[in-house]
């Protein structure tokens, strides 16, 4: 109930057309869709469009990236391959604050091709690729089940 209350309070007020929020209550007179018609006048669904297409592109590359990594670190073997694994373990080791500066600019200037993703759903996208974390455990999964 801790976790669906919130979501509960969101969906009530929502759906209550009162106007002043230090009105709100648990159970409202009567329901209404005028919020949610306003919502979609000023533009939400362009945002929410926005907000899936981040999250479908990003977890698409991040499985890609990740059972393509994993399982060359799995079940190949090369030179080398306990040095990358771990690296991939010290990105882990970093804070995501201590990362988004040389981010940001590494993003404001893509090597090689030199153009900018900053302001653009790929500058969201292409940052959550290569999560050590996805890549550590399908390492693991690969390593553990049978070829």
């Amino acid at each position: 109930m801790v976790f669906a209350g919130p979501l509960l309070t969101l969906m009530i007020g929502a759906f209550t057309p009162t106007v002043d929020p230090t009105q709100f209550t648990l159970f409202p007179d009567r329901l209404s869709l005028d919020n949610l018609e306003r919502a979609i006048d000023r533009g939400v669904l362009g945002y929410l469009l926005n907000s899936f297409i981040v999250v479908g592109g990003g977890l698409a590359l991040q499985v890609l990236v990740s059972v393509s990594a994993g399982y060359a670190l799995a079940r190949k073997r090369f030179r080398g391959s306990a040095t990358v694994l771990v690296i991939v373990l010290a990105t882990m080791m970093l804070p995501e604050d201590v990362l988004a500066v040389p981010l940001s600019v590494l993003l404001a200037d893509l090597p090689v091709v030199h153009i900018s993703l900053v302001g653009s759903l790929a500058g969201m996208i292409v940052p959550v690729a290569a999560w050590g974390f996805s890549i550590l455990v399908m390492t693991e999964f690969l390593t553990s089940s049978p070829s």
